[in-house]
């Protein structure tokens, strides 16, 4: 995650470029990225799929609130 103010500058496909540079050297076939692509995050979701990653799964609910699991801390 960028903070908003670091947000257009780069800094996200930058970490990105680096991961799959590390992981490309490192003879990884695969990146498993959790959680990174949501519908509240596009900008995220097409970073990665700029740099050539695509998504393989979802969890249907799994981002969703559910007011009815809500529980008071």
């Amino acid at each position: 995650m960028v903070a908003p103010d670091a947000r257009g500058q780069g800094v996200g496909r930058t970490l990105g470029v680096h991961v799959v540079d590390v992981a490309r050297s490192r003879r990884h076939r695969a990146i498993h990225h959790p959680a990174q692509c949501r519908r509240r995050n596009a900008r995220a979701c097409g970073l990665w799929h700029g740099l050539g990653c695509e998504v393989i799964g979802t969890v249907p609910g799994a981002f969703e609130p559910d007011p009815a699991a809500a529980r008071p801390l």
